[in-house]
């Protein structure tokens, strides 16, 4: 049997899909163009039609099939543009609305597949940034009830619904692909979902699988591919699963791939990603070269705004180092460098984490009244409480006076369940606040949901910052067997 044309598996999986939305069998359509097992093999991609008897499929579903070779090669030159901008890190916008402009001729011509992946990449870091200028939830968005219709708009918004279920459809059909159109799936999916559009993607199986094979995946692409985006992919997932002695080998070949390729932005995010690593692992000496690579490469360039995560992240470690002046030196760099960008640059989540590591290097540092206004100022990142209740709003300063005796709906298991991560953090702040909260029983039940939750939802690093507290609390009310237990699992990062 004769392999797939990957060159015709994209019209003949377009022509089936809209086949079987207008209702109409194989032999209905083809009644008079063509026999139903020649039509089998054009939707299978097993054959080269002549273009007049596809356009005669097309036609009787009312559509018109784009197959003239100056539109193909047009919006091929378009493609490329738009993939180079990606590739580079410069804005993508400007090729996409060329694109865009012609949507409905390439839904309907060879090209369909291609655009359907630039325009979920393209949609994915649109939705991305939105969610980055809102305000952070308090509480985690809740998955669809089993009653509810798979893609419904509940609580997502219709964009995060529409390309939750466009994922599941390039997914489903992603059998037919060319290895080129793999790669460009992988590298659509390459990053983190919005919360939002994972909670749909979650309930199913399709995308669950393909999660399990997610790494084997990256690193075909990244061995194939070879581009620097394609290898800082990969060991971003190394990264992100804790795996940070797996990223030495990596580093050389993208940094030479990112030089080879003239590719400042590439060659920075290599450099950043190294230095994070030794962050996480509380390495400074390691830590420091890479980050000051990266300094020197952003200094002069366009993407300058990065320097503010560097910043960051280097007064964090100093955080953990017990190093307060240093680590207050370089927050306040980062909140410099944050202070300098355009509104529309300001990403929520970075302000509330530069806010969170302030009022911690404050209060460890023995002054708390510097303190109190960066836990007022995480508070207001998050959007306003709709739930008054008790048991269903974010902890106060108040609720914690007298600390000697909290109310017992502070550490309500299912509050505490239903808050998102960065609540949890904000509450353990205000708790590490009082003056023995490492103290207190209500402590520790919470630090160990805060713990559970960053396994699950965020990088390894966040996990190594906490443990060193959750070690000060297990300390300090003598749970010196619950200490070794969690010291041992540190370890397995290191």
């Amino acid at each position: 049997m004769p392999e797939p044309r990957p060159d015709f598996v994209e019209v003949g999986q377009l022509l089936r899909s809209r086949r079987r939305k207008a209702g109409w069998s194989q032999q209905e359509l083809c009644r008079g163009i063509c026999t139903p097992s020649y039509l089998s093999k054009i939707e299978t991609g097993r054959c080269q039609p002549a273009p007049e008897l596809m356009q005669a499929l097309f036609s009787r579903l009312h559509l018109r099939l784009e197959s003239g070779p100056v539109f193909l090669e047009h919006a091929r030159e378009l493609m490329t543009a738009y993939e180079e901008a990606r590739l580079y890190g410069r804005p993508t916008g400007q090729s996409y609305e060329l694109l865009n402009s012609q949507a409905d001729s390439l839904m309907y011509s060879r090209l369909n597949i291609d655009w359907r992946l630039i325009r979920l990449d393209y949609q994915l870091d649109l939705l991305r940034q939105q969610g980055e200028h809102l305000r952070l939830a308090y509480v985690r968005p809740r998955s669809p009830a089993p009653a509810e219709p798979a893609g419904r708009d509940w609580s997502a918004g219709p964009l995060a619904a529409a390309i939750a279920q466009e994922i599941l459809d390039l997914l489903r059909s992603s059998s037919g692909f060319s290895s080129q159109q793999q790669i460009k799936l992988s590298l659509a999916l390459r990053h983190v979902l919005p919360e939002p559009v994972k909670a749909i993607l979650n309930q199913d199986y399709c995308y669950t699988h393909w999660l399990q094979n997610q790494e084997s995946r990256l690193l075909l692409v990244a061995q194939t591919q070879g581009c620097s985006l394609s290898l800082l992919t990969y060991m971003r997932y190394l990264f992100d699963n804790g795996r940070y002695a797996m990223l030495q080998p990596w580093i050389q070949r993208a940094v030479n791939q990112a030089l080879e390729e003239g590719n400042i932005c590439r060659l920075t995010q290599v450099y950043i990603l190294q230095g994070s690593a030794y962050a996480c692992l509380n390495n400074k000496e390691m830590m420091l070269p890479c980050y000051t690579r990266a300094l020197n490469l952003l200094r002069d360039s366009c993407f300058a705004e990065q320097s503010f995560i560097l910043y960051y992240n280097i007064g964090a470690t100093y955080l953990i180092l017990e190093d307060w002046k240093l680590a207050e030196c370089y927050l306040n760099k980062a909140a410099d460098r944050l202070a300098a960008l355009n509104s529309g640059q300001i990403h929520v989540q970075d302000q509330f984490l530069l806010y969170h590591k302030q009022a911690l290097c404050y209060l460890r540092s023995g002054r708390p009244e510097l303190a109190r206004p960066c836990i007022r100022q995480m508070q207001q990142q998050f959007e306003p409480m709709e739930n008054q209740s008790a048991t269903g709003r974010l902890l106060t300063a108040a609720d914690l006076q007298p600390a000697s005796a909290p109310p017992g709906w502070l550490t309500d298991s299912k509050r505490l369940a239903a808050l998102s991560v960065e609540a949890l953090m904000y509450e353990a702040c205000l708790w590490e606040s009082l003056a023995d909260g490492l103290k207190l029983p209500a402590f520790l039940d919470l630090m160990t949901v805060l713990l559970q939750r960053l396994q699950s939802d965020k990088h390894p690093g966040f996990v190594l910052f906490y443990q060193s507290l959750m070690l000060q609390a297990l300390r300090r009310q003598r749970k010196y067997k619950e200490a070794l237990e969690l010291l041992s699992s540190a370890n397995r990062y290191q």
